[in-house]
């Protein structure tokens, strides 16, 4: 099935299969299954209902995740924020803005909490958005060379690799024992 293009006129195609979009603020988002029409001349792309709300779970899916990247001594709980805004808790809760992610938060421990720096930078444009893909913490993993010899630490680097649902990992290798017990504390 065809139509036209509302940019060029030219055809578009329907297809189904994965996506994958770029977004300013998030990076790659993939869909693993969807349905899209995109224009042969100009690449235009149309999404129907079913896909569009699938785009919209994986955004939301993916910003929580690189949000929770964060350090707890980064997040405000809502009567701080309500301070830095000058409004009042009910009128934070109630902010159509800020509910619809114009203030980056998640929960942690079944309380809603909301990123210092998206709060200070809504306090000050009206808007608290911003690329979380380039700014997101890094995710550092070691491994000691006393536990691997040099072939299990290439595949342990290759799993922990493809493993890792954002792009903000790094392996990093090291002869230093002290470190060998802190992976513990460090996000794998």
């Amino acid at each position: 099935m065809k139509r036209n293009c509302t940019s060029c006129g030219g055809w578009m195609d329907r297809n189904q299969g994965p996506l994958l979009l770029s977004d300013a603020r998030l990076g790659m988002i993939a869909i693993p299954q969807a349905t899209y029409w995109k224009c042969k001349s100009c690449g235009k792309m149309l999404y129907p209902i079913a896909t569009a709300r699938l785009i919209e779970e994986q955004s939301n899916r993916r910003r929580d995740e690189i949000v929770r990247l964060y350090p707890i001594g980064e997040f405000l709980n809502a009567t701080d924020t309500a301070a830095v805004l000058g409004i009042s808790r009910q009128a934070l809760h109630k902010h159509r803005r800020i509910s619809n992610g114009f203030i980056y938060q998640t929960t942690l421990s079944g309380k809603i909490v909301y990123l210092k720096q998206s709060v200070d930078l809504f306090k000050r444009t009206g808007d608290g958005r911003f690329s979380l893909a380039e700014s997101a913490p890094r995710v550092i993993r070691y491994v000691s060379h006393s536990s691997l010899d040099q072939s299990s630490l290439a595949q342990a680097f290759a799993s922990w690799s493809s493993q890792s649902t954002s792009t903000n990992t790094e392996v990093a290798y090291t002869t230093r024992p002290q470190l060998r017990h802190s992976r513990k504390a460090i996000q794998i």
